[in-house]
């Protein structure tokens, strides 16, 4: 087991970042320099981009959750996009929002914890 690095303490910023303003957007339907859905689907995909770069390329190889980071950092992308276009506020920004979440802690998990390729087995 590892310690948490500045790595994993920007990936809780930008995560942060992303969340924060959902809920308030959520709370009070506007915050500051966010006053539609655009804007909260704008946020978030910037918050994937950065989420994705930040843990690097390394993390999303990886033997155990490599292969679950990429299709939940792209579902959450993909439902940013469609948020962007359709411009509607929960349908899509929800599971927006959840992905990044989830990214997130697969993410500082993966990094953590540090599993690499397969568990030996170990015969008593």
């Amino acid at each position: 087991m590892r310690n948490l690095t500045i790595r994993d303490a920007i990936a809780t910023l930008i995560t942060a970042a992303v969340v924060v303003p959902f809920v308030g957007y959520s709370i009070r339907g506007s915050m500051p320099f966010l006053q539609d859905p655009r804007g909260m689907a704008g946020i978030g995909i910037v918050g994937v981009v950065l989420l994705a770069t930040t843990f690097g390329p390394a993390a999303f190889r990886a033997h155990r959750t490599g292969a679950i980071l990429t299709v939940v950092g792209l579902v959450a992308f993909g439902f940013g996009i469609a948020a962007l276009i359709a411009e509607t506020s929960w349908t899509l920004l929800v599971p927006m929002v959840a992905g990044i979440v989830v990214l997130w802690v697969l993410g500082l998990t993966e990094d953590v914890l540090g599993v690499e390729g397969p568990t030996a087995l170990r015969h008593g």
